[in-house]
């Protein structure tokens, strides 16, 4: 098979998270030894961005002409008349064609209809989220905390293969989680903090990892049953951690 084809392939199932932990930590050695593919996977990663920009405005556009035609007909009629769908077949199997777009793009979130950057204000409360104490040189972290201060996510993906033992697995996992996500690798992300959850963490953690895990989603775009579950658990806990954020986050989503 051609290169080319290979590493689209491999780059569609990193991006769309179908490759195992293993399979992604190696495909991120890959890219910290070859440029040109880490390039390719950002080309890959805006291509889609762009994409789903593109099916964004012309969805909103095709609303926006829809309801014009819709009063339009209505008016013809005498202004109170509402058109039956089935009427007018063209509008139907434009609204169909719509339909199908948005299926598998997948993109059902409400930034599509009134124009809330998902992703943009998800980076925007992480940025709050900190990274952890630096530790001395002798910490096993500490190689980490140095790639992660200098903003060198994949560095710092790469660091965290090399750190051994129970008892930095879990503040391994969370720094993971948190490269992911500021590479907006978001479904890498959300797995390392569901995964981190299911370890059996301490509250404090577990408060932290909900509201990170949650960012994820947002960012994600995806999981709107879940992100409802995390935030309406996380608002109605009044000891949480995180309830304030969550509740001010979801007063912008809606």
């Amino acid at each position: 098979m051609n290169e080319q084809y290979t590493n689209f392939d491999r780059i569609e199932a990193y991006l769309f998270g179908q490759m195992t932990a293993a399979e992604a930590a190696e495909f991120e050695r890959a890219m910290a030894a070859d440029a040109a593919l880490a390039a390719e996977v950002e080309q890959q990663r805006l291509e889609h961005r762009a994409m789903e920009l593109l099916l964004r405005e012309e969805l909103k556009a095709n609303l926006d002409n829809w309801k014009v035609e819709k009063q339009s007909a209505a008016a013809g009629e005498g202004g109170a008349k509402v058109v039956p769908i089935g009427s007018n077949r063209h509008l139907l199997y434009r609204i169909a064609a719509a339909a199908v777009v948005l299926f598998i793009v997948g993109f059902f979130s409400r930034q599509l209809f009134f124009g809330v950057d998902e992703e943009a204000l998800a980076m925007q409360y992480f940025e709050g989220s900190g990274i952890g104490s630096r530790g001395d040189s002798t910490d096993p972290l500490s190689p980490v905390y140095d790639a992660m201060s200098r903003q060198d996510w994949r560095a710092a993906l790469i660091a965290l293969d090399g750190v051994q033992g129970d008892a930095f697995r879990q503040t391994a996992l969370q720094l993971r989680g948190e490269c992911h996500f500021r590479l907006k690798e978001y479904t890498a992300a959300a797995d390392t903090f569901r995964r981190l959850l299911d370890s059996g963490v301490t509250p404090d953690q577990q408060d932290k990892t909900e509201w990170q895990l949650l960012l994820a989603y947002v960012a994600e775009g995806k999981h709107p049953d879940e992100q409802r579950e995390l935030i309406e658990r996380i608002v109605g806990d009044k000891g949480h951690s995180y309830s304030g954020e969550v509740e001010r986050l979801r007063n912008k989503l809606e």
